[in-house]
Formats: structure tokens, C-alpha cells, sequence
């Protein structure tokens, strides 16, 4: 009988077109985690926050979810309660501005993956107020609701809106640092009340810099401090886009707590001491039914994932504290100057270049080969450069010997073997470092016995085991040889590598790289123009001449006047 009376209950349910929910199906709960008010400077509404996050938590109840779960966030097409305030226009299609829209360029749903049965994530989305007086006092609906693929969705409780206060900015709440950390292995993702390491953390003073990798996950540590005893309300975040850092899940705690409803540590951003009441259609809304207060001491630690780079490849981030106490609502006035730049830097950025010089030489000439590895990146070092340069190498074409190999703002970056032995025909380099804006110049002498013109590739440049998109090409040309004594026009005779702390102008330089049947000094008359010379970087050739009059014929040397910055590689050529 109990069987057919639960048979005939079910019959009567789709009869009536109430959908039920298959048993093998998960019971998703979505529930709000941040505070409903959002604000703006009560007397400078254009300075001051205007950013908020707006997050819900997801869980799965009863069993796994079918598949991936999504988290989508929207406003409803009109306001809510705006308590007769007038002005912005309602954000309905069509009407624009509105006084509260999502961030721009945020994302507007969020993937959370597959949940096991009673396991929670968390979604955050951002929303801005329009920095304008006509914005105070009003609020606009919006939902969150989550599903798994399966028919029915789940949604945040109706209804529920975000409301516009007048902030007054005061000195007793105040950001006293930002930490990060090194890349973090893994996450437990769904342990939400683990604590968060705060040891090892690197502090960024107001106004500084630091760079995180994309791809990587970090933890980024607010410490915050309000009055000894705390607020009613307390909300303690920074102003992460969500399009570019997903958190994972936060973790913070007060030394102030007389709260029944806060724990500390709690895994909120968002502190209800005194039971908030947050829908606009009960009588007490925006205000509190319990006593209570949290604050003092503050640390808020975000566990967060770099999903991407975002365009310009800078964050300014900006943290505030806000609460509610004493009828009013306030923040922390050192927000406009507390804002850290956080660079999102992808090492996959970086590139290589090569370069032979001379391009071309005669049979038995030698070459300087140099490789250019640079890292774009301003704030992260580039490590484990790598690549491999073993094709398009001609019969004939080998390391010279002596090879001359030379590494700079490499780091422990060096060929394998090294040097590399005279006579090989491919190389290899690994191990480098290289810094934010900086380069690493490796050059290695090669020699050729072959004439032609050689097209010659490395691999793709690869970053900690990671390919780039960059690799590194030139063309050398291999000539007859001839005799410059002959003076037959445009022939290749020595050039110079000149390295950082070269004096370019009172410098004597011994070639780099000779012709057969030169010598880098000559006995020729003094002051005497004997070549032309490229340089790399300079617009126009400039003369090569004889310097160094007072001293013998046998002791002058050849020293170029206007040549380029010092790295420079020098190539001397008959006229």
C-alpha cells in the first residue's frame, strides 16, 4: 500500500506539470556569501570604491553532480527598492547608464567543474555603481542560479537585490599590508575551513609592484585592522576581476569576535555579527535583529588562480574594508593610496632571436652566431630557457675552434657540453634565467668550408619544459675566397664584438672575427680611411681609419669613431 500511495502522489505531481527531479540527479544549493551593500564616497562619489563582489556558494547535496556545474549571475530587467530615489535609469534594454552593472569585462557565468556529493565552491562575480549622486539610495535585483546540464536550475533566494549606501571614508579601518606567496601545487579546493599558510609570504608596501604567472595558483593575504572591538557588519575583499583571477576559496579571521553567527577562521570575506536582514521585503531589511561584532585584527587570504593575461597586462589592486555600526556605514581611508600594480605575466611571452655576423664570409671564414633570449615580462623572471639549434646546419658549417663562447644575463644558462667542442655540427642550451626586461645574449664562433647561402632555424624557444611560439632564424653565406689585398670592393676583412664594458671610443679592440690573409692590425699610413663599416643598430656606415698616429706602424691598430651602443658586432669591409 505504501508503495501505490507514493505511485499514486508522483502521478498526481506530473499531472499537475510539477517537474521532479530524477533520484540519480544532485540537489544543487546555491546561497549568497557577500553582503548586499554596496556603495560610493558620500561626498566624492568619483573617488573612492565603486567595485564589489557579489558571490554564492554552490553545493551538491545528496549525490555528485551530473557533470560540470555553471554559476550564472543577472540583474533582473527593472530595480528594486529604491526608496523614492531618482535618477540613473533602471538598466532595462535600451536605457543606459544604470546605476549598478556588472564590472566591465567580467565573466557573467562561471564554470565550478563536476562537485562530489556535499562538496561546495564558490562563485564570484563583480558588479560597479556609476559614480554619480543620482546612484545613492538606489538598488537592483539579481539572481545566481546554478545547474548540471539537467532541466531544472537552482537559484539564489528571491528576492534579493544590491543596495547604494553613502560610505564615509575614516582612518580606523585601514589595509596594513599585502602578501603573496610562491606558486602553489595543487588545492585542496572543497576544504574550505583548512587554514591557509601565511608563512613565506612576500610583503608589497602601498603603491609597489609584483608579478604572478599565469597559470599558476597563489595565495594573496590582506591585513587589515578596524576599531579594537569590531562592527556590526564587516566585509574585508580586493578587487580581483574575475575574467582573470578565479578565487578558489578564501580564508579569514578577527582578533575581535562576540558574534554567534561569525566563526573565526571563517571561509567568508563577509562577516553578519548581528543577523542582517537582506531581503527588501521583510520589515527590519538593512538592518539587524541580534547583537554582536567582529573586526580588530584582520587577515583575509584569497587562494586564487591566474586564468589569463589581461590586456595591458597590469591590475591595479585595490582593497578595501567597510562596515556598518552606529547607523552608518564607513571604509577605510587609505584606499585611494593603498592600491598595489599586479602584473600578470605569461614566461611563454618570451623569444628568441639569432643573428650571424658577419652574414657573410669566405671559405674558411669564421662567424660570430648569437642568440637573443628576451623576457617582455615586468615584474617575473623567465627560467628554464631552453632550445636547440641541430638544423639546417650545411656541410661544413661547425663550431670553430677556438669556439670564443660567451654568456651574458643568461643566469645558469649554458650550452651542453661547454663549451661546445670544436668541430660540431648542432648545440644545445639550457638552464637560463632571465630577468624582467632583460635579455640573454649568448654568441658562439662557427667556421665554414662550403660555399653557399644557409637558411638555419633553432627549435622553438621552450620555457621551464613549455614550447613558445618564438624560434630564432638567420642566413649565412658562404663566399670564395679572395685576397683583400687585391682591394676588390665589399669584402668582408674582421669584425668586432663589443661588450658591455667596452669604451667605444678610446678602446683598441682585438677582430673577433678575421678573413683569411688579414690581420686586425696593419701597417698602413696614419689616419689613413681603409674601410667602411656596419654596425648593428646604426642607420647610416660610418669610416674606419687608422688611430693611434704616435705609435709605430707596426704597433696602430684599425678603431671606428661613431659606432653604436656597446653588445654591438662591428663588421669592417674593403672600399
Amino acid at each position: 500500500m505504501a508503495a501505490m500511495h507514493k505511485r499514486g502522489w508522483t502521478g498526481l505531481l506530473v499531472a499537475a506539470g510539477v517537474a521532479l527531479a530524477s533520484p540519480a540527479w544532485a540537489a544543487l544549493t546555491v546561497t549568497p556569501i557577500t553582503w548586499n551593500v554596496i556603495g560610493l564616497d558620500s561626498n566624492t562619489p568619483d573617488a573612492g570604491p565603486y567595485q564589489f563582489p557579489v558571490a554564492a556558494r554552490v553545493c551538491a547535496v545528496g549525490s555528485a553532480s551530473n557533470g560540470d556545474v555553471s554559476a550564472t549571475f543577472a540583474f533582473h530587467p527593472t530595480d528594486g527598492t529604491n526608496n523614492g530615489a531618482t535618477g540613473c535609469p533602471s538598466g532595462e534594454p535600451g536605457v543606459s547608464p544604470a546605476c549598478i552593472i556588472t564590472r566591465p569585462d567580467s565573466l557573467t557565468t562561471i564554470n565550478l567543474g563536476p562537485l562530489a556529493a556535499g562538496v561546495c565552491r564558490d562563485a564570484y562575480f563583480e558588479v560597479q555603481v556609476n559614480r554619480t549622486d543620482e546612484a545613492f539610495g538606489r538598488a537592483r535585483y539579481y539572481t545566481i542560479t546554478a545547474g548540471d546540464g539537467n532541466p531544472t536550475t537552482v537559484s539564489t533566494p528571491q528576492p534579493r537585490e544590491l543596495f547604494v549606501e553613502r560610505l564615509i571614508s575614516q582612518n580606523r579601518n585601514s589595509i596594513l599590508d599585502l602578501r603573496y606567496s610562491a606558486p602553489i601545487a595543487g588545492d585542496p579546493f572543497n576544504d574550505l575551513l583548512n587554514p591557509i599558510p601565511s608563512a613565506g609570504l612576500t610583503s608589497v608596501s602601498a603603491g609597489g609592484s609584483f608579478g604572478l604567472q599565469v597559470g599558476n595558483v597563489y595565495d594573496i593575504q590582506l591585513v587589515a585592522k578596524t576599531a579594537t572591538q569590531g562592527y556590526e557588519q564587516l566585509e574585508t575583499f580586493a578587487n580581483f576581476s574575475n575574467a582573470v583571477f578565479r578565487v578558489l576559496r578564501v580564508h579569514s579571521t578577527y582578533s575581535a569576535d562576540s558574534s554567534p553567527n561569525v566563526s573565526s577562521p571563517s571561509d567568508l570575506l563577509y562577516g553578519d555579527a548581528c543577523t542582517w536582514q537582506l531581503s527588501p521585503i521583510l520589515p527590519n531589511y538593512l538592518g539587524c535583529l541580534a547583537s554582536g561584532k567582529i573586526g580588530g585584527d584582520i587577515t583575509t587570504t584569497y587562494r586564487i588562480e591566474i586564468l589569463t593575461v589581461p590586456t595591458g597586462s597590469n591590475s591595479t589592486l585595490n582593497s578595501l574594508v567597510y562596515d556598518y555600526s552606529g547607523s552608518s556605514y564607513h571604509y577605510n581611508a587609505d584606499f585611494g593610496a593603498g592600491g598595489r600594480t599586479l602584473y600578470v605575466e605569461d614566461p611563454l611571452a618570451a623569444t628568441i632571436t639569432k643573428s650571424f655576423g658577419p652574414t657573410t664570409i669566405a671559405e674558411g671564414g669564421t662567424s660570430t652566431m648569437t642568440f637573443i633570449i628576451s623576457n617582455p615580462n615586468q615584474a617575473t623572471p623567465v627560467t628554464g630557457a631552453a632550445f636547440t639549434d641541430d638544423t639546417g646546419w650545411p656541410a661544413g658549417l661547425e663550431v670553430a675552434d677556438p669556439p670564443n663562447v660567451s654568456y651574458s644575463g643568461c643566469g645558469p644558462g649554458v650550452f651542453s657540453p661547454n663549451p661546445p667542442t670544436a668541430g660540431s655540427t648542432s648545440l644545445s642550451f639550457s638552464g637560463a634565467t632571465i630577468q624582467p626586461l632583460s635579455s640573454c645574449v649568448i654568441r658562439i664562433d662557427v667556421t665554414a668550408d662550403t660555399q653557399g647561402s644557409y637558411f638555419n632555424q633553432t627549435s622553438f624557444l621552450s620555457i621551464d619544459g613549455d614550447d613558445t611560439t618564438s624560434r630564432g632564424e638567420a642566413t649565412l653565406t658562404v663566399g670564395a675566397a679572395s685576397d683583400p689585398a687585391q682591394c676588390i670592393a665589399n669584402q668582408p676583412m674582421a669584425s668586432w664584438n663589443f661588450g658591455t664594458g667596452a669604451n667605444l671610443l678610446t678602446s683598441t679592440i682585438a677582430a673577433s672575427s678575421v678573413s683569411a690573409g688579414v690581420t686586425a692590425s696593419s701597417v698602413i699610413p696614419p689616419l689613413t680611411t681603409v674601410a667602411t663599416f656596419a654596425t648593428s643598430g646604426q642607420p647610416e656606415p660610418s669610416l674606419l681609419t687608422t688611430t693611434d698616429v704616435s705609435a709605430p706602424a707596426t704597433g696602430r691598430a684599425w678603431r671606428g669613431r661613431g659606432w653604436g651602443i656597446a653588445g654591438a658586432t662591428v663588421t669592417a669591409t674593403t672600399i
